[in-house]
């Protein structure tokens, strides 16, 4: 995992913190949740997938070691309203406690905020289209009554 996959991955949703220096993104991944880089990193996908596709569930940062128990079974919720395809990783009360399923566990968010601004993108494309047909439509209209008032 080099530097074209901490840009790609942090770059997704406007990152512009420390994670992005190379073989950062990659420490941050093995410290885990002892890293408050990679607690915040997930919490902030997961807001930012809550807000675009107006999930139920939320995930808080963790304000200590403490926290780390909870933060996990609100991430696992939250996983499982995205419909998680790893929940085997489900069966561990500290399913993060290994890199790959850290590893497993952002890429899948980053794959699915991908998506989710794919879709938002498209949307706001077609809605722009709908207006500009709608503007021709219009147009078309007011052409057409002129048109008859012409001939008549």
């Amino acid at each position: 995992m080099g530097k074209g996959y901490n840009v790609f991955t942090c770059a997704i949703y406007s990152y512009e913190g420390p994670l992005l220096d190379d073989g950062v993104l990659l420490k941050v991944l093995k410290e885990g949740l002892s890293s408050s880089h990679f607690t915040q990193l997930l919490c902030e996908v997961c807001g930012e997938l809550k807000k675009s596709l107006e999930l139920q569930k939320a995930v808080s940062l963790p304000q200590g070691k403490e926290d780390h128990e909870a933060f996990q079974l609100e991430l696992r919720g939250f996983l499982n309203e995205l419909k998680f395809p790893h929940q085997d990783l489900f069966g561990d009360l500290e399913f993060l406690s290994s890199t790959r399923n850290r590893i497993l566990v952002l890429d899948f968010l980053v794959s699915e905020l991908t998506a989710s601004r794919l879709l938002l993108l498209r949307r706001s494309r077609e809605q722009a289209m709908e207006i500009e047909d709608a503007e021709v439509s219009g147009v078309g209209k007011g052409l057409s009554t002129l048109v008859m008032r012409v001939l008549a």
